[in-house]
């Protein structure tokens, strides 16, 4: 095709537009976004359950998160069982963590007290 022919559509070494324009449209940053918190750096790992109250990420929700849970997988499934029927609401189990919907901190210090499990509230 020879130049004659052909019409510019699209060129960086134009400004970025059809006829010298400056482009209006908005460009994207490549900052990644933020997780939400689902992967928390930052607690010692010391033996001792951080509850954390996160809302970040999950559409408005609010949930309450343990970090630090000690056990296996099998027990961690078993204390989420105990715990949802504590707080009368859903809840997963993620790799190194549990997630309980809604802000239940007091009613899950209170009960991990009783097991004998140390547990401190964390966050805001």
């Amino acid at each position: 095709m020879s130049r004659d022919n052909s019409r510019l559509v699209w060129s960086d070494e134009q400004g970025g537009a059809v006829g010298n324009k400056p482009s209006k449209q908005k460009r994207k940053d490549s900052k990644p976004k933020k997780g939400g918190g689902m992967a928390r750096g930052g607690f010692p790992n010391d033996g001792i359950v951080r509850v954390c109250r996160e809302k970040s990420g999950r559409g408005g929700k609010t949930v309450t998160v343990l970090y630090g849970v000690p056990g296996s997988a099998a027990d961690r499934k078993s204390l989420l069982k105990e715990l949802k029927q504590r707080c009368g609401c859903g809840g997963s189990v993620q790799d190194a963590f549990l997630e309980i919907q809604g802000d239940q901190r007091e009613v899950i210090l209170t009960f991990l007290e009783e097991k004998g499990i140390p547990a401190k509230p964390a966050g805001g």
